[in-house]
């Protein structure tokens, strides 16, 4: 199940972003 680390950690990474674009 690494893939699901992956993506998890990629949303995070997307979720940060769009944060500080907010």
């Amino acid at each position: 199940m690494v893939e699901s680390k992956a993506l998890r950690s990629l949303f995070k990474r997307l979720n940060h972003r769009s944060s500080g674009h907010n």
